[in-house]
């Protein structure tokens, strides 16, 4: 498996491509329709967070050797990393997989931001 090392500000983490079973899970997510007009909105939001640290999670994930102990799941993701490693991470995980998500520009900082995994 293909591995790089990615460095945000002092932290550094190793990343590896999503799999081609990942691969179709992930497309298979976005096939999936999700209303955002639903009565639970609260559940659709959700579902979206649960798709973009799934992604996060197989992306770091992949790195580790097999006989590590502790795996990178998508509760530890959500419990270990904040918005900015998430964010750039999931982007960095995307590119490396070859499935680029396109980037925003913020009004206010003229700065590139990662799109959400929709």
């Amino acid at each position: 498996m293909r591995k790089k090392k990615v460095t945000i500000d002092d932290a550094e983490f190793s990343i590896s491509p999503l799999t081609l079973e990942q691969v179709d899970e992930f497309i298979a997510q976005l096939d999936k329709p999700l209303d955002p007009t639903a009565d639970d909105v609260k559940k659709f939001k959700i579902e979206l967070e649960q798709r973009a640290r799934r992604v996060v999670a197989w992306g770091l994930d992949n790195a580790l050797a097999d006989d590590v102990s502790e795996r990178w799941t998508p509760e530890r993701v959500y419990r270990k990393l904040d918005l900015k490693c998430f964010a750039e991470l999931q982007d960095e995980i995307l590119s490396f997989s070859n499935l680029k998500g396109q980037k925003l520009t913020d009004a206010a900082s003229g700065e590139d931001k990662p799109t959400p995994i929709m």
